[in-house]
Protein backbone atom coordinates (compact mmCIF):
# COMPACT_ATOMS: atom_id res chain seq x y z
CA UNK A 1 0.00 0.00 0.00
CA UNK A 2 2.75 2.44 0.94
CA UNK A 3 4.75 1.86 -2.24
CA UNK A 4 1.64 2.19 -4.43
CA UNK A 5 0.84 5.51 -2.77
CA UNK A 6 4.40 6.77 -3.32
CA UNK A 7 4.22 5.78 -7.00
CA UNK A 8 0.78 7.31 -7.45
CA UNK A 9 -0.85 4.03 -8.50
CA UNK A 10 -3.61 1.97 -6.97
CA UNK A 11 -3.40 -1.68 -6.04
CA UNK A 12 -5.92 -4.30 -7.12
CA UNK A 13 -7.78 -5.82 -4.19
CA UNK A 14 -10.89 -8.03 -4.04
CA UNK A 15 -13.90 -6.09 -2.74
CA UNK A 16 -15.46 -6.75 0.66
CA UNK A 17 -18.50 -8.16 -1.13
CA UNK A 18 -16.56 -10.58 -3.35
CA UNK A 19 -16.75 -13.70 -1.15
CA UNK A 20 -20.38 -13.38 -0.04
CA UNK A 21 -21.45 -12.66 -3.63
CA UNK A 22 -20.20 -16.03 -4.89
CA UNK A 23 -22.77 -18.67 -5.85
CA UNK A 24 -23.56 -21.15 -3.06
CA UNK A 25 -22.18 -24.03 -5.15
CA UNK A 26 -18.71 -22.43 -4.90
CA UNK A 27 -18.95 -21.60 -1.18
CA UNK A 28 -20.65 -24.70 0.28
CA UNK A 29 -21.62 -22.56 3.31
CA UNK A 30 -23.39 -19.35 4.23
CA UNK A 31 -21.16 -16.24 4.11
CA UNK A 32 -22.38 -12.70 4.72
CA UNK A 33 -20.84 -9.26 4.93
CA UNK A 34 -22.06 -7.36 7.97
CA UNK A 35 -20.72 -5.03 10.64
CA UNK A 36 -19.02 -5.84 13.91
CA UNK A 37 -22.20 -4.73 15.72
CA UNK A 38 -24.28 -6.96 13.46
CA UNK A 39 -22.04 -9.96 14.07
CA UNK A 40 -22.18 -9.45 17.85
CA UNK A 41 -25.99 -9.58 17.63
CA UNK A 42 -25.92 -12.66 15.37
CA UNK A 43 -25.89 -16.39 16.00
CA UNK A 44 -22.91 -18.20 17.50
CA UNK A 45 -20.74 -20.16 17.02
CA UNK A 46 -19.63 -18.36 13.87
CA UNK A 47 -16.48 -17.94 11.85
CA UNK A 48 -15.77 -14.19 11.86
CA UNK A 49 -13.00 -12.25 10.14
CA UNK A 50 -12.24 -8.78 8.83
CA UNK A 51 -12.65 -8.76 5.02
CA UNK A 52 -9.24 -7.23 4.32
CA UNK A 53 -6.98 -6.01 7.12
CA UNK A 54 -6.05 -8.42 9.89
CA UNK A 55 -7.60 -6.25 12.62
CA UNK A 56 -8.34 -9.29 14.79
CA UNK A 57 -7.94 -13.07 14.55
CA UNK A 58 -10.02 -14.81 11.90
CA UNK A 59 -11.49 -17.83 13.70
CA UNK A 60 -14.60 -19.50 15.06
CA UNK A 61 -16.01 -17.46 17.93
CA UNK A 62 -18.16 -19.46 20.32
CA UNK A 63 -20.07 -16.48 21.72
CA UNK A 64 -20.35 -12.69 21.59
CA UNK A 65 -18.16 -12.30 24.69
CA UNK A 66 -15.17 -14.00 23.02
CA UNK A 67 -15.52 -11.71 19.98
CA UNK A 68 -15.91 -8.61 22.16
CA UNK A 69 -12.73 -9.53 24.03
CA UNK A 70 -10.63 -9.15 20.86
CA UNK A 71 -12.50 -6.20 19.32
CA UNK A 72 -12.73 -3.80 22.27
CA UNK A 73 -12.41 -0.24 21.04
CA UNK A 74 -13.37 -1.08 17.45
CA UNK A 75 -16.15 0.89 15.81
CA UNK A 76 -19.41 -1.07 15.53
CA UNK A 77 -19.52 -0.20 11.81
CA UNK A 78 -16.26 -2.09 11.13
CA UNK A 79 -17.03 -4.51 8.27
CA UNK A 80 -16.72 -8.23 9.00
CA UNK A 81 -17.39 -11.46 7.15
CA UNK A 82 -19.45 -14.02 9.03
CA UNK A 83 -19.86 -17.62 7.94
CA UNK A 84 -21.11 -20.87 9.31
CA UNK A 85 -18.17 -22.82 10.74
CA UNK A 86 -16.68 -25.47 8.45
CA UNK A 87 -13.46 -27.43 8.58
CA UNK A 88 -11.14 -27.66 5.59
CA UNK A 89 -8.94 -30.76 5.54
CA UNK A 90 -6.57 -29.14 3.06
CA UNK A 91 -6.33 -25.75 1.37
CA UNK A 92 -4.70 -24.79 -1.91
CA UNK A 93 -3.62 -21.33 -3.00
CA UNK A 94 -4.21 -20.28 -6.59
CA UNK A 95 -2.79 -17.17 -8.23
CA UNK A 96 -5.27 -15.98 -10.85
CA UNK A 97 -4.41 -13.49 -13.60
CA UNK A 98 -6.96 -12.36 -16.18
CA UNK A 99 -9.27 -15.33 -15.46
CA UNK A 100 -6.49 -17.90 -15.79
CA UNK A 101 -4.92 -19.93 -13.00
CA UNK A 102 -1.27 -18.88 -13.19
CA UNK A 103 0.04 -20.91 -10.23
CA UNK A 104 -1.30 -23.39 -7.66
CA UNK A 105 0.13 -25.02 -4.56
CA UNK A 106 -0.85 -26.79 -1.38
CA UNK A 107 -1.19 -24.21 1.36
CA UNK A 108 -2.56 -25.62 4.63
CA UNK A 109 -3.28 -29.14 5.88
CA UNK A 110 -4.98 -29.71 9.21
CA UNK A 111 -4.39 -26.08 10.17
CA UNK A 112 -0.61 -26.17 9.56
CA UNK A 113 1.11 -24.26 6.76
CA UNK A 114 2.41 -26.58 4.05
CA UNK A 115 6.07 -27.24 4.53
CA UNK A 116 7.36 -29.99 2.31
CA UNK A 117 4.50 -32.46 2.75
CA UNK A 118 3.28 -34.38 -0.24
CA UNK A 119 -0.07 -33.88 -1.86
CA UNK A 120 -2.59 -36.69 -1.61
CA UNK A 121 -3.88 -38.22 -4.86
CA UNK A 122 -6.60 -36.09 -6.44
CA UNK A 123 -6.07 -33.00 -4.29
CA UNK A 124 -4.42 -30.81 -6.90
CA UNK A 125 -6.97 -31.89 -9.50
CA UNK A 126 -9.88 -31.07 -7.17
CA UNK A 127 -8.48 -27.65 -6.30
CA UNK A 128 -7.72 -26.83 -9.92
CA UNK A 129 -11.16 -27.99 -11.09
CA UNK A 130 -12.90 -25.64 -8.65
CA UNK A 131 -10.65 -22.70 -9.56
CA UNK A 132 -11.19 -23.30 -13.28
CA UNK A 133 -14.95 -23.49 -12.72
CA UNK A 134 -14.82 -20.18 -10.85
CA UNK A 135 -12.73 -18.28 -13.42
CA UNK A 136 -14.91 -19.58 -16.27
CA UNK A 137 -18.11 -18.32 -14.59
CA UNK A 138 -18.84 -14.96 -16.23
CA UNK A 139 -21.32 -14.10 -13.46
CA UNK A 140 -18.42 -13.94 -10.97
CA UNK A 141 -16.62 -10.60 -11.01
CA UNK A 142 -12.86 -10.94 -10.76
CA UNK A 143 -10.20 -8.25 -10.50
CA UNK A 144 -7.38 -8.61 -13.08
CA UNK A 145 -5.22 -10.38 -10.49
CA UNK A 146 -5.95 -12.01 -7.15
CA UNK A 147 -5.19 -15.03 -5.00
CA UNK A 148 -8.00 -17.47 -4.31
CA UNK A 149 -7.69 -20.06 -1.58
CA UNK A 150 -9.85 -23.17 -2.01
CA UNK A 151 -10.30 -26.05 0.40
CA UNK A 152 -11.55 -29.60 0.63
CA UNK A 153 -14.34 -30.10 3.15
CA UNK A 154 -14.87 -33.25 5.24
CA UNK A 155 -17.65 -34.18 2.79
CA UNK A 156 -15.01 -34.37 0.03
CA UNK A 157 -16.40 -31.39 -1.89
CA UNK A 158 -14.27 -28.35 -2.68
CA UNK A 159 -15.19 -24.78 -1.72
CA UNK A 160 -13.75 -21.28 -2.01
CA UNK A 161 -12.14 -20.29 1.31
CA UNK A 162 -11.27 -16.65 0.59
CA UNK A 163 -9.61 -14.22 -1.82
CA UNK A 164 -6.60 -12.03 -1.18
CA UNK A 165 -4.68 -9.40 -3.13
CA UNK A 166 -2.00 -11.02 -5.29
CA UNK A 167 0.49 -8.31 -4.31
CA UNK A 168 0.17 -9.17 -0.61
CA UNK A 169 0.03 -12.97 -0.66
CA UNK A 170 2.78 -15.46 -0.02
CA UNK A 171 3.68 -17.85 -2.84
CA UNK A 172 3.39 -20.86 -0.49
CA UNK A 173 5.35 -23.12 -2.81
CA UNK A 174 3.67 -22.05 -6.04
CA UNK A 175 5.73 -22.65 -9.12
CA UNK A 176 5.35 -19.26 -10.66
CA UNK A 177 6.18 -17.39 -13.79
CA UNK A 178 6.33 -13.69 -14.30
CA UNK A 179 3.03 -12.16 -15.39
CA UNK A 180 2.70 -8.72 -16.91
CA UNK A 181 -0.41 -6.62 -16.40
CA UNK A 182 -1.17 -3.70 -18.66
CA UNK A 183 -3.74 -1.19 -17.46
CA UNK A 184 -4.49 2.49 -18.09
CA UNK A 185 -2.14 3.52 -15.28
CA UNK A 186 0.85 1.61 -16.64
CA UNK A 187 2.56 -1.78 -16.94
CA UNK A 188 3.06 -3.95 -13.87
CA UNK A 189 5.04 -7.14 -13.49
CA UNK A 190 4.34 -9.89 -10.99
Amino acid sequence: DAVAEQLGVSVVTPTHTWLPSLPQRLLQREVQLTTLAGSLAGAFPAFIKPPDDKLFAARVYLDAASLQAVTQGFDGTTPVLVSSPVSFAVEYRGFVAHRKVAALSAYIRGGAIANGWEELPGERGGALALLEQLVADSSVELPPALVIDVGKLASGSWAVVEANPAWASGLCGCAHRQCTFICPAGVYKW
